[in-house]
């Protein structure tokens, strides 16, 4: 075998070694079962409703309805993010939600 072809085994010896590395699994941005949140997510189906039923609203915040809007409006905009093109923010109205839930629960997040 000459030095060339020598050469050009080892070169596509390591030109597929490389091409095999890269068939690595592909990573998820955002895993589909979030990415659905905004059409199948608790908050988006069960908060609006809540909202209509103040004893309801009571039992799953430990708060009143009157009382969850002025907190809202107090502490929305250190709450506030900006959408970006990867993905969009949750909003501050379902981060309150969410904090609200976890303290009146008692349970981890895991379980809310």
């Amino acid at each position: 075998m000459s030095d060339a072809e020598e050469e050009v085994l080892l070169l596509s010896l390591l030109y597929f070694r490389c091409k095999k590395r890269r068939k690595r699994r592909q990573r998820i941005w955002i895993h589909p079962i979030i990415e659905e949140r905004e059409k199948k997510g608790q908050f988006r189906n069960l908060f609006a409703e809540l909202k209509n039923h103040e004893d309801k609203f009571f039992n799953f915040t430990r708060m009143s309805t009157s009382s969850f809007e002025e907190l809202l409006n107090i502490i929305k905009e250190n709450l506030k993010k900006n959408d970006t093109i990867m993905r969009k923010c949750i909003s501050p109205e379902e981060k309150l939600v969410i904090t609200l839930r976890f303290l009146a629960s008692g349970c981890s997040l895991t379980d809310i």
